[in-house]
């Protein structure tokens, strides 16, 4: 089992104080990283998915942007981490809670890159940014070491089940699930390539659709990340299964931001209320 390592925010972020008009303080945070290092932040909305992925260059990667009526949040969340260059806004899932936030955001960096699967809605209207369509297998490299790959881009008859990715950042694996689906979970396990991983972001809001028992057994993680969605509570029972293995859950709405930062071989785990 690979080594995790806890920390206090005052080790893993350095607090930056900067005057605003008013003179007040507005305290941003600078996740310091090395060449070889690269961070994950699970953003804490009140509705909806957002995860922001830290580049050591400086540069920044936004998996979905939030649901209805977070716009606020999430504009200070990213002033808040000093985010001034998004390159990728890479959508798992064509709902409200993924999307909502979409048409702001290419305004704000019309140089992003839009990534969507390739079963998504056609009745998904896109700003002219630059896309990409990604499907089973596909590949992207961050850098040499720091990796996404999809493990699973499908569809049912009620539409797009959306996009699950694996993250590879060295020798740590993020399974990053958006589809809340027993059956596809029964499939995924056959998949060639789908280790055990380190970190479990949990499908749709911890929905009793998904996560079951064996899948959970199956890809065996330390860390479990569950967004909230507003009007919802984690399913019970997927919790109860998280807690049987000994797993540490991150619910957003209770631990806040949630900010991994990962090396060649470890990782810590830097919540941020």
């Amino acid at each position: 089992m690979k080594k995790v390592v806890f920390v206090f925010i005052s080790i893993g972020l350095l607090l930056l104080s900067l005057p605003n008009k008013t003179s007040a303080t507005i305290e941003k945070i600078n996740i310091k990283l090395s060449d070889d290092e690269i961070a994950m932040t699970f953003l804490n909305l009140s509705d909806g998915e957002s995860t922001l992925i830290h580049l050591p260059n400086g540069e920044n990667v936004l998996v979905n942007t939030g649901g209805e009526g977070t716009k606020k949040e999430l504009e200070e969340l990213l002033v808040l981490y000093n985010v001034t260059k998004l390159t990728t806004i890479i959508l798992t899932k064509d709902e409200p809670e993924f999307i909502a936030n979409l048409g702001w955001l290419v305004e704000r960096y019309k140089k992003a890159k839009i990534v969507i699967g390739s079963h998504f809605s056609n009745s998904l209207i896109l700003p002219n940014n630059p896309k990409t369509l990604w499907e089973n297998g596909d590949v992207y490299h961050f850098s040499k070491n720091h990796f996404v790959k999809v493990m699973n881009e499908s569809k049912d008859s009620s539409g797009s089940l959306g996009m699950d990715l694996m993250f590879q950042f060295g020798t740590n694996e993020t399974l990053y699930m958006t589809s809340s689906n027993s059956e596809l979970e029964k499939s995924m396990q056959s998949i060639k390539g789908l280790p055990n991983t380190n970190i479990l972001k949990v499908a749709d809001f911890g929905s009793q659709r998904g996560t079951t028992e064996r899948f959970v057994s199956y890809v065996d993680p330390q860390i479990a990340i569950i967004f909230h969605k507003r009007g919802q509570l984690p399913s019970q029972d997927v919790l109860e299964r998280l807690n049987s293995t000994w797993i540490d859950i991150y619910y957003t709405k209770q631990f806040g931001n949630v900010t991994i930062k990962y090396n060649g071989t470890n990782y810590e785990v830097i919540p941020f209320p």
